[in-house]
């Protein structure tokens, strides 16, 4: 029988750990290093990627109220924001319709006022002079509280055409 021999040899790793740690250290470092410029790689990325949206943002912000119907530039304008560009111009633009109709109804609602209530301060005015007969005092005493609330009321509708004039 034949008998078995192991033979074991022994070899100093001490180099091959120390040189394993420092490749360790050296990716560390390298992966640090990676991470840290990809993030600013995208960061940069980012910013540059949301130029549109902020100068969007800054035509919008520049719209003059007094002026609604100025559309908002597409010519830079990226195409994935276009249709957002043209809502809000849209959006401009039936607003100004809006406001125009507004002015006008203000307009005419104080025109259609003033003639009835200067035929209510006239007839008032009438009936106190005593032009038609004699008013008991209690009577005159109303209607004087009707000519002040009518002049009051004829001022307000001037105003209210006065500042539909001035917007027009």
């Amino acid at each position: 029988k034949a008998e078995r021999l192991t033979f074991a040899m022994a070899r100093d790793v001490q180099d091959l750990q120390a040189a394993l740690s420092r490749l360790q250290l050296f990716l560390i470092v390298i992966g640090a290093l990676a991470i840290l410029s990809s993030v600013g790689v995208l960061a940069w990325l980012v910013r540059v990627g949301l130029r549109p949206v902020d100068h969007l943002a800054r035509n919008i912000h520049s719209i003059d109220p007094e002026r609604l119907t100025a559309p908002i530039a597409s010519a830079a304008t990226p195409c994935e924001l276009l249709p957002i560009v043209d809502r809000l111009n849209e959006l401009l633009q039936r607003m100004e319709a809006a406001f125009a109709r507004e002015r006008t109804m203000t307009a005419n609602v104080a025109h259609e006022l003033r003639t009835p209530l200067t035929s209510i301060k006239g007839y008032a005015s009438i009936l106190m002079a005593g032009k038609l007969g004699t008013v008991p005092e209690a009577v005159k005493e109303r209607l004087e509280k009707i000519n002040k609330h009518s002049d009051s009321l004829v001022k307000l509708i001037n105003d209210l055409l006065d500042i539909s004039r001035i917007e027009a």
